[in-house]
């Protein structure tokens, strides 16, 4: 059975996605805090920087965010390459537009604005004012019959805009595209119509951490859906109804304090903060965060014996190491370059397997991942794309006496 497990606390509403009894995803948000990624803004053009070619633009929050040239529609619908349009003639301080958030802020930084709208689906992602008509798909999608079928279906419905079919398009009807497209066609047009009504600053469309959640997971069938609060309760009664129908009739309420324990998943979620993670042969990893990227350290910790030759026995290890690393790199949503130091193996055959155990082990992951050769001191980098902080950096906080430092001083270096 498939389940998806939400567990609401004080200030967080933590999300498992369980498989049997083991856990395969997880996400957690702060109650407080809304998703801008994706979220449709009425903006207002505060000022527009030639030398950089961007302008900041007022959309309601205490700082402007940054629109690039480039994520302008109208320079990316010019094709003239003769009279190239540039921002400061498409754009003066006072102008109204319509902005979605591409990038929240980070530091300093502020966040990244384009005018070019996308509105995501449970299946497609539409996009109403594309440069040219297209059809694409995602990396994921493999069925080129299937393709050929729903760019066929797109093209016949003549419409004068783009989309983007997502994986767990590949496994359902047309009528179920269908729906799904005539539901993002009614919030485009939506938008159109208010935009000039609503104030400066108003959040046209806010996008809603559950759906990203659930979009992600629909490449897998959804048995059961359990919530343990009413508000969320209601709240993700109102998502399903409006976006994921299909999804109703799964979803239950189950009061209790502790959902994950009541479900069997709490030492599961436990282990996503801990450093080391041993595997069932008596093997363990040791998983660390560093400002390079994430390290990862193969150890054959208890398991000393073996019926296997010595070559052989630290291959089966590797291996076993390889697949639970993939899992607990999806779980903690490491992103950036990724280093896992495995035991080291004589035969070149072994290390070609165990880089395919490991390219094999990644097909289920939802983010763009690249495996590099096992080099000559058995390490196998990763590069995986960064959808956002790290599990573990955005649930935990500095130590008040080291300052983060992972270590405390003795007493005589005290000065």
């Amino acid at each position: 059975m498939n389940r998806l497990v939400i567990n609401r606390k004080a200030s967080t509403e933590q999300v498992a996605f369980v498989q049997g009894n083991t856990l395969k995803q997880f996400w957690f948000h702060y109650l407080k805090e809304p998703l801008f990624v994706g979220s449709i803004y009425k903006g207002t053009v505060n000022r527009v920087v030639k030398s950089i070619r961007s302008a900041f633009v007022d959309f309601g929050m205490d700082k402007p965010g940054f629109l690039y040239e480039k994520d302008v529609q109208e320079i990316r619908e010019n094709q003239d390459l003769n009279n190239p349009l540039n921002i400061e003639s498409v754009l003066s301080p006072g102008d109204n537009l319509m902005l979605q958030v591409r990038k929240a802020a980070i530091g300093n930084k502020a966040m990244r604005l384009s005018t070019h709208i996308t509105l995501a689906g449970a299946y497609l992602v539409f996009i109403p004012r594309a440069v040219t008509k297209a059809v694409k798909f995602s990396r994921k999608f493999v069925n080129e019959e299937k393709k050929t079928q729903l760019t066929q279906w797109f093209e016949d419905l003549n419409e004068e805009a783009s989309v983007i079919f997502r994986t767990a398009a590949e496994f359902v009807s047309l009528e179920e595209l269908e729906r799904d497209l005539l539901h993002l066609k009614n919030t485009w047009e939506n938008l159109q119509n208010n935009f000039s009504s609503v104030a400066k600053g108003s959040c046209l469309v806010q996008a809603q951490h559950m759906e990203t959640y659930l979009r992600d997971l629909l490449v897998h069938p959804i048995d059961e859906i359990i919530v343990n609060n009413e508000d969320s309760f209601n709240s993700l009664n109102q998502i399903l109804k409006n976006s994921f129908p299909f999804l109703q009739s799964t979803l239950k309420l189950q009061l209790t304090d502790n959902l994950f324990s009541s479900v069997g998943i709490s030492k599961s979620v436990q282990q996503l903060f801990n450093k080391k993670v041993w595997l069932k042969s008596g093997a363990y990893l040791v998983i660390e965060e560093t400002e390079m990227g994430i390290s990862i350290d193969v150890n054959t910790g208890t398991n000393t014996t073996s019926k296997h030759s010595p070559e052989e026995f630290v291959f089966q290890i590797n291996k076993e190491a390889a697949t639970e690393a993939v899992s607990q790199i999806i779980l903690r949503a490491c992103g950036g370059l990724i280093f896992i130091d495995f035991i080291d193996m004589e035969q070149e055959e072994h290390k070609l397997q165990l880089l395919e155990h490991l390219q094999n082990a990644f097909k289920v992951d939802q983010s763009y991942t690249r495996c590099y050769p096992v080099s000559d001191l058995g390490i196998i980098e990763i590069s995986r794309k960064r959808k956002g902080p790290s599990l573990l950096s955005r649930a935990s906080e500095k130590c008040t006496s080291c300052s983060g430092k992972g270590f405390m001083l003795k007493e005589d270096f005290l000065y």
